[in-house]
C-alpha cells in the first residue's frame, strides 16, 4: 500500500472517530414519573418545574383530589429558571380529577406543571396530587 493510502485512510478514520454528529442511543430512554403534591389555596397557585432529557410527549395528569369534586386549574408550560417563571403554553382552567393535559416538546429543557384557582371559587384548600410523565 502506498503511502499516500495509508495516510487517506488514516485522515479518514480520524475523521470518523471525531465527528460532531450526535448519535441516537442504541435503547430509547425510559419515561420519567414524578409526582407533586401539595393544598391549594383559594385564589392560589403553585407551579413545579422538571427537565426534559430529549424531545418528546409530556403528560401531567391529576390523581387526587379533596375535595374530590373541585374543579382547578392545571397547565403545562416551559420554565425559566433566571425569572423563576412557569409560562403556561397548555391551560386547562377546568381540570377536575383525573384531568390530563398532554404535550410535545421539540427538544429537551425545563418545563413545568402549574396548579391554580382559575376561577377564583374555591370556597377552602383543596389537596392535590398530580402525575408527570416525560423523557
Amino acid at each position: 500500500m502506498s503511502r499516500f493510502a495509508i495516510l487517506t485512510l488514516v485522515v479518514a478514520l480520524t475523521a470518523t472517530a471525531c465527528s460532531d454528529t450526535p448519535t441516537a442511543p442504541d435503547e430509547p430512554l425510559e419515561p420519567i414519573t414524578d409526582f407533586y403534591e401539595g393544598t391549594l389555596t383559594p385564589n392560589g397557585a403553585e407551579r413545579f418545574s422538571f427537565v426534559t432529557a430529549i424531545s418528546g410527549v409530556t403528560t401531567a395528569t391529576i390523581v387526587s383530589l379533596d375535595p374530590s369534586d373541585a374543579v382547578i386549574g392545571l397547565g403545562l408550560g416551559t420554565y425559566t429558571a433566571a425569572l423563576n417563571l412557569c409560562q403556561v403554553l397548555l391551560p386547562n382552567d377546568r381540570a377536575t380529577l383525573n384531568t390530563e393535559i398532554q404535550g410535545q416538546s421539540d427538544r429537551a429543557g425545563n418545563l413545568c406543571v402549574r396548579i391554580y384557582d382559575a376561577t377564583g371559587q374555591l370556597s377552602g384548600p383543596v389537596r392535590y396530587k398530580v402525575r408527570v410523565i416525560h423523557q
